[in-house]
């Protein structure tokens, strides 16, 4: 993925990992066969048009699927779901949890702390009461 993401053509084995780190923007060989291997490299190394048109389908590549933009969303989704499994096995009483619309930990945690306000400020009503 680095080599690709400086423009440059790469040789590959087939197995799954290459092939989807590749895509169409590389050559790829049989995994553990050296002839073909040899047949690619030939072709890599005589194609030099060829080699450019796949150095540059390698950079766009790069960019549209590894790029630290898409990388930070996939992350920060990733995440954001984990946390809202957690917090949902964690309470399970229904709370407003939305991950989209700001910090979940001060939504719970302010549902519970009002919670637990109206509780203690009844007890104290009705001990002032009892007075």
């Amino acid at each position: 993925i680095e080599a690709m993401s400086y423009g440059l053509q790469c040789v590959a084995s087939d197995i799954p990992e290459n092939r989807e780190a590749i895509g169409d923007a590389g050559l790829v060989f049989r995994n553990k066969d050296t002839a073909d291997l040899g047949r690619v490299l030939e072709i890599a190394i005589r194609d030099e048009a060829g080699a450019a048109a796949l150095g540059a389908r390698a950079r766009r590549r790069v960019v549209e699927l590894f790029g630290w933009d898409r990388v930070v969303s996939q992350m920060e989704t990733l995440y954001r779901a984990t946390l809202e499994r957690k917090l949902r096995v964690a309470y399970p009483v229904h709370l407003p949890v939305t991950m989209d619309s700001g910090n979940a930990f001060s939504e719970v945690f302010a549902g519970q702390a009002s919670a637990g306000q109206s509780k203690n400020d009844a007890g104290r009503r009705s001990a002032a009461a009892g007075r």
